[in-house]
């Protein structure tokens, strides 16, 4: 008997210690660095933001920059530049209806949609949505 009412304490004691909440640390995810590129001009700039899955205007980014004379940002291809070990990373953006996607597997992208031609494309109002799996504790 005195068994069973100990393992019964146990149980319950082991119940209420797992239902104490405890606070969470703010979720950090890594960051992803990736570079725009202007083959034409051959000029190239490199940003670099949170993989935390959030629409981010390339204006924001790369104004300022050698891609974006006069705040109009021209590239051809985009590409990761540092990437988070061993973890699930990718950014997306869309233009002219077609879905440019880079990842830890294809770290390159052909922004022009044409793999035989270098055609600058106007980046203005498009955002890039970045998300990564590696989390920063």
């Amino acid at each position: 008997m005195h068994s069973f009412t100990a393992l019964v304490f146990g149980l319950v004691a082991t119940a209420t210690a797992s239902a104490i909440p405890t606070p969470q640390a703010p979720t950090v995810f890594a960051d992803l660095t990736f570079s725009l590129t202007n083959d034409i001009l051959g000029t190239n700039a490199a940003a670099t933001l949170p993989g935390n899955g959030l629409d981010i205007p390339l204006e924001d980014l790369f104004f300022g920059t050698a891609v974006a004379p006069n705040n109009q940002i021209y590239a051809t291809s985009i590409q990761f530049v540092t990437l988070p070990p061993n973890v699930f990373s990718a950014c997306v953006f869309a233009i002219d209806g077609r879905v440019v996607v880079i990842n830890d597997k294809k770290t390159f992208g052909d922004i022009d949609g044409n793999p035989y031609a270098a055609i600058p494309q106007r980046l203005n109002g498009i955002t890039i949505n970045c998300q990564t799996d590696g989390i920063i504790v």
